[in-house]
């Protein structure tokens, strides 16, 4: 994928823009630096980078209008971005555009517990929503993945849901109005903190809309009584077909959230982990789950070859004769019976004619 052209005719016009922007907001407000405008050159999508003609970081409303209505007239693309935490490239810039980025309006402008409602600024981060209500016992319902940084113009804008949207729906279920700037700078109020009104859905146009009808610059959100308690349930199926007709609701009750984990399970082979020493089952069928565990031991961690132990040929004789009884019910037949004699070599021990250990790599038989 290629970004789009920038066009020259506002790049040759950068300095005249700069100075219409800086005229309508405070001079910390208009970033124009190469070097700076480079932190505004991507979102979380790293894969494509260009950096803007200027960033601006409005602290309220008006100056959004004021800005907008600058570029309106100038003919400048304006991206609106909340805190660049999307993976879809919604805040990606071109080298003609004006970054617009909300993240200093950030206060919360009215809470109503009786009607449960928050009224904030949209650049507020989702998490700190929940941690502005908590305290009286109340959260903010959507979770997305990013929500210790990603802000609710970002979640107005991409719709944003989380692990809690199976039960509690995702960010338009759980928004009652905003407060939009129009790319010509005219504000608008849509909803409210009141029921859904008659006649067009507008806010949920506006909810998912990526920011290409406007910018979201207050929010009102629905805020919810946190749960009495919450009791996490893990349930394991042999493959995908068995665990798919499962209903979460079968029992009667809807869970918040439901996360699905697949995949082989990792082996300390494959990351170079040290096993871990889980507590042994009780039972005959444990026998070859034990074996299987030292099996795998011995395959995760090698001892170096100058660092291999040789065993004692009288304790080794001694403890596999009893273990050879014990499993074929040959007591009357030594170790050698079966695997013979030979003499081998030890690093650590002087050469003698004894059976060969087949656990011992250090000796080299004879």
């Amino acid at each position: 994928m290629e970004m789009p052209a920038a066009d020259t005719r506002v790049m040759a016009r950068t300095s005249e823009i700069v100075a219409a922007l800086r005229a309508v907001l405070p001079a910390d407000a208009v970033i124009d630096d190469p070097a700076e405008t480079r932190a505004y050159e991507c979102d979380a999508l790293t894969a494509y980078r260009c950096p803007p003609l200027a960033a601006i970081l409005p602290r309220s409303t008006a100056e959004v209008a004021a800005a907008l209505k600058v570029c309106h007239d100038l003919g400048v693309p304006v991206v609106p971005r909340g805190s660049g935490t999307s993976l879809a490239g919604g805040a990606l810039p071109t080298a003609d555009s004006v970054i617009l980025g909300v993240a200093r309006m950030n206060r919360v402008i009215e809470v109503d517990y009786d009607d449960r409602f928050i009224r904030v600024e949209a650049g507020r981060t989702n998490l700190s929503v929940t941690g502005a209500v908590e305290a009286d016992g109340f959260f903010y319902a959507p979770d997305p993945s990013s929500q210790l940084a990603c802000a609710i113009a970002g979640n107005v804008a991409m719709n944003s849901g989380g692990a809690h949207c199976l039960k509690y729906g995702v960010t338009t279920n759980n928004l009652l109005g905003v407060t939009l700037v129009t790319m010509a700078g005219e504000v608008i109020e849509i909803g409210g903190a009141h029921m859904d009104a008659g006649g067009l859905d507008l806010l949920g146009l506006i909810c998912g809309s990526e920011g290409q009808l406007g910018v979201v610059t207050e929010a009102t959100l629905r805020i919810l009584p946190k749960p009495e308690g919450a009791r996490p349930v893990l349930i394991g199926f042999t493959s995908n077909e068995v665990a798919g007709p499962v209903s979460p609701t079968s029992s009667g009750g809807r869970p918040a959230g439901r996360d699905r984990v697949h995949g082989p399970p990792l082996h300390p082979r494959d990351r170079g982990f040290r096993p871990c020493r889980l507590p042994r089952l009780r039972g005959a069928s444990d026998r070859r789950g034990r074996r299987r565990r030292r099996r795998d031991r011995r395959a995760a961690w090698p001892d170096p070859p100058d660092r291999r132990r040789c065993h004692d040929p009288v304790e080794f004789r001694r403890r596999h004769r009893k273990r050879r009884r014990r499993r074929s019910g040959w007591a009357g037949n030594p170790p050698s019976a079966r695997w013979g004699r030979s003499t081998i070599t030890c690093a650590l021990t002087e050469p003698s004619r004894y059976r060969a250990c087949p656990m011992c790599c250090a000796g080299s038989a004879r």
